[in-house]
């Protein structure tokens, strides 16, 4: 690819539906797996999902399964598996063929979809019983179930696909409180009482044979404590997955959405190989997810995946500036991925205003010739409405090619808020203190805690840091916390991991463990210059992510309480 540089400068600081029919499929990508437990080096496991969207579905549930299942792609997490899905008006043995999973979402009730004429109950059968996955929520999971018993129209039949599951109606709309079961805290990788979003859906309970519970209701705010919330049975060989409160909606929980499909899929799938290009359809597909959880979360995420490739924001901008500088000129030819590293202190301020197409393309060759110069990402790039932080930068061409891919052309303008992400330029501290450190930590635990991904930087000392930098940061510190010192810490720069992964059982890891694989890591990292994929416990393998959040636990605790933990718990 040639590009011309024209204007602008990129900067381092060095310097309810009805039944018309149709059927509508999208790709999603999720992380390869290239070490650890789960698929074969280089290969992912895809599963392939068909979401009902058909008469009497609510729309709001459908996006949500659309929506988890990307995050689950973007954010690695059920490692190994990848997920792509179709949205279809009908459900007929034609419209099956080929998919993994069906999913039949919430909606008016489960007898409305199974008197519906665009399902065919004959077809799901089929399905489940030649070895397909069944997921149901709320109404899917009412239709799914061999009996409905106490509801407003009666009792009444459902497909059966989970034959040894009864269903009772508690009749509560609001979050409700969910107890994670041991089959749930195998399949899930935690345990405990979590809130679930819930709208009059199905409390479960075994006859004529077991099922597989998940999780039930923790309490009698429906009065349904101890009966299934999550469960799970086999038809024929199939599996089902029969789900009553909503783990699409707020809040939202991907990872056990994602877990559910792999369980119901029975671990089946096609494996694929990762390649070294990735086409425009990808590169816009993944130009959503990240618009989207940065509109979400005012940050962006981590990394996200484009064809089987774990990328980190660096490498993704490149993609992005490639592809808004082709489809410019009319090419829509695929891209090789590079590599990139990190910026190493991105900050800007820009004014409100729109970027025109003119402007936002030459900001885009600017951006590619920079980093083919310096391999590595601007700090921020010059433009109408001021120096645009990389940050800004990532937003502004993913929301370009979210319009691109909803439009088929490239948009006018884009429109940018005003935004202030340090000084321009400031020079990057060369070290930080523990306190820094730990107050960093604090807030990294919570935005895990709250939205299951790690978000994209943190700042300490007014500089954006990384997450492959905090966790050389929060290593080092526990390190130094447990021989009594409190000196400052080097500021380093670290390239993210390359392909993260990793599963772990729940339980403790001790002090004198989490002391070990804090020297393990930090010993990587000099040795690398980057971050490890995973790190390997008592507990399994501690991926990227659940290092980073476990070592913000330790100094959060060490922060609070002036001393380091006696344990963590995972």
């Amino acid at each position: 690819m040639s590009v011309t540089l024209t204007t602008g400068t990129a900067a381092d600081d060095t310097s309810t539906n009805t039944g018309t029919q149709s059927i509508t499929t999208y790709t999603s990508s999720n992380t390869m797996q290239s070490e650890g437990t789960g698929s074969s080096e280089g290969t992912v496991q895809e599963i392939k999902v068909l979401i009902y969207n058909g008469e009497y579905s609510i729309a709001s549930c459908v996006a949500g399964i659309k929506n988890g299942l990307d995050t689950a792609n973007a954010n690695n997490l059920v490692p190994g598996y990848y997920f792509t899905y179709a949205t279809s008006t009908t459900i007929t043995s034609t419209k099956l063929a080929g998919y993994n999973v069906v999913a039949l979402p919430g909606g008016a009730d489960g007898d409305y979809y199974v008197a519906s004429s665009s399902i065919s109950g004959t077809a799901i059968r089929n399905f489940v019983s030649n070895g397909g996955g069944y997921l149901g929520i709320c109404a899917g999971a009412y239709s799914g179930v061999k009996t409905v018993v106490s509801s407003y129209h009666g009792n009444y039949n459902g497909w059966g696909v989970a034959p040894h599951v009864m269903a009772t109606r508690p009749w509560v709309e609001g979050d409700v409180p969910i107890q994670i079961q041991a089959a749930g805290e195998e399949l899930f990788g935690y345990g405990g009482i979590i809130t679930m979003a819930h709208y009059n859906g199905p409390a479960m309970y075994a006859s004529g044979g077991d099922m597989v519970t998940f999780a039930t209701y923790a309490d009698n705010s429906c009065n349904s404590q101890g009966l299934g919330a999550i469960v799970g049975d086999y038809y024929g060989l199939g599996r089902s997955v029969i789900v009553g409160p909503h783990p699409e909606l707020d809040p939202k929980y991907p990872d056990i959405l994602g877990n559910l499909v792999v369980w119901a899929a029975n671990f089946t799938g096609t494996s694929i190989d990762p390649s070294t290009t990735a086409s425009i359809a990808q590169i816009n597909s993944a130009a959503a997810i990240v618009k989207t959880q940065y509109e979400t979360n005012k940050a962006l995420p981590a990394t996200i995946t484009v064809n089987g490739n774990q990328l980190s924001m660096a490498q993704f901008s490149y993609l992005l500036g490639s592809a808004a500088v082709n489809l410019n000129s009319g090419s829509t030819a695929p891209i090789n991925i590079e590599d990139v590293d990190a910026p190493v202190s991105p900050s800007g301020s820009i004014k409100a205003g729109s970027v025109y197409r003119s402007e936002f393309v030459s900001m885009a060759q600017s951006l590619l010739s920079f980093v083919s110069v310096n391999g590595k990402a601007p700090n921020y790039l010059t433009s109408s409405l001021g120096n645009m932080s990389f940050e800004n930068v990532v937003y502004m061409y993913s929301k370009i090619l979210n319009f691109y891919q909803s439009n088929g052309r490239m948009p006018n303008y884009v429109s940018m808020a005003a935004s202030s992400s340090g000084t321009t330029p400031t020079p990057t501290p060369t070290t930080v203190t523990m306190s820094q450190v730990g107050s960093a930590a604090g807030t990294v635990k919570s935005y895990y805690e709250t939205n299951k991904v790690l978000p994209g930087s943190v700042t300490i000392a007014s500089q954006s840091v990384n997450m492959s930098q905090l966790l050389h940061l929060i290593t080092t510190a526990t390190v130094q916390a447990n021989t009594g010192s409190t000196a400052a810490i080097t500021l380093k720069t670290v390239n993210p991991a390359t392909s993260p992964s990793g599963t772990i059982k729940t339980g403790n890891i001790n002090k004198a463990e989490f002391i070990t694989l804090a020297q393990t890591i930090i010993t990587y990292i000099s040795t690398n210059n980057k971050a490890p994929d995973y790190i390997s416990s008592s507990l399994g393998n501690l991926s990227f992510s659940k290092a980073v959040y476990m070592y913000s636990k330790i100094m959060n605790f060490y922060k609070t309480n002036n001393r380091l933990p006696n344990y963590v718990s995972m």
